[in-house]
């Protein structure tokens, strides 16, 4: 059979079509009584990770930041480019393209949105998260605010693909332990850990996708100590 040319646009832009959400268990249900819930959405930046047009998902990278550890909500973490929603944004993608720009320095000119997935509620800053996905059409200069994000990256898929870099982290949610989505990654910082939110959803799309590589879900992977 001749082999089918892999098309990373078309795939993410028909996801970002399909009204998709992450089915992950971890990920909680907006509550009733949730009160004043905050909106923001994420945006989840793939590109060409070299000047040749891509052959397979490991041909890829996603851009990601670390967050300020003076931040009052995921101090630290690894994450996606993203904030809450303002006045001037029309919509979410307005959100996620306006945020990243402010963090990471890459204009929204530079990057084609491809569709929103449905939005996932953290319970932890009561927050209604839209997760936005775009392609970038051209290799730009990134560049950390130094505010928000003391770091901005493209990671490479072809790291966070690998079995050997994945594992089980486990979380405590509502008193229950949940195994969730890790990622071991390299960082301007070194050696760290994607995981938490921006990991069950990174996972979710891949796995979605059919981008993902059997892995060992057995295998432990355990938060740094501080």
């Amino acid at each position: 059979m001749p082999r089918t040319e892999f098309d990373p646009v078309a795939q993410l832009k028909l996801l970002g079509t399909r009204d998709f959400k992450i089915p992950f268990k971890a990920l909680a249900a907006v509550p009733d009584d949730a009160g004043a819930i905050r909106k923001s959405a994420v945006l989840l930046l793939f590109g060409e990770s070299s000047n040749h047009p891509p052959q397979t998902p490991t041909d890829l990278d996603i851009l990601l930041i670390q967050r300020s550890p003076n931040l009052r909500y995921h101090a630290g973490q690894i994450s996606f480019p993203g904030g809450g929603v303002e006045p001037q944004d029309q919509n979410h993608t307005d959100t996620a393209l306006r945020e990243n720009h402010e963090e990471t320095g890459v204009p929204g000119s530079q990057v084609t949105p491809l569709g929103e997935l449905q939005p996932l509620f953290l319970p932890v800053s009561n927050n209604l998260v839209t997760p936005v996905l775009g392609w970038r059409h051209t290799r730009s200069e990134i560049r950390a605010d130094q505010v928000e994000a003391i770091s901005a990256f493209r990671a490479s898929l072809a790291e966070l693909l690998n079995p050997e870099n994945r594992g089980t982290l486990t979380l405590k949610f509502d008193d229950k332990k949940v195994g969730t989505p890790a990622f071991e990654i390299s960082s301007p910082h070194g050696k760290t850990l994607l995981w938490g939110f921006t990991a069950m959803v990174f996972d979710g799309v891949i796995s979605e996708l059919g981008w993902e590589i059997p892995w060992d879900e057995s295998r432990q992977l355990y938060l740094p100590t501080r």
